[in-house]
């Protein structure tokens, strides 16, 4: 364990998977939008590190219902 992943932001990154393409390491999870716990959206985001987040999250899936 390294400690928490998280963004630049310190927004929690809930549940995350890491993976590999093209030789680059990425990193995909739950998490939300604002500071406070709200919608529950995928993001993704590429890893300096297995445990460091690198640059900006991009949001690429929200839910369309409740």
């Amino acid at each position: 364990m390294k400690g928490k992943l998280a963004d630049r932001d310190d927004r929690r990154a809930i549940d995350p998977t890491v993976f590999e393409n093209r030789g680059r390491l990425y990193a995909a999870w739950s998490g939300w939008e604002g500071d406070i716990n709200g919608v529950q959206s995928i993001y993704i985001a590429e890893l300096a590190n297995p445990w460091t987040i690198e640059g900006r999250r991009a949001r690429i899936s929200t839910p369309q219902y409740p």
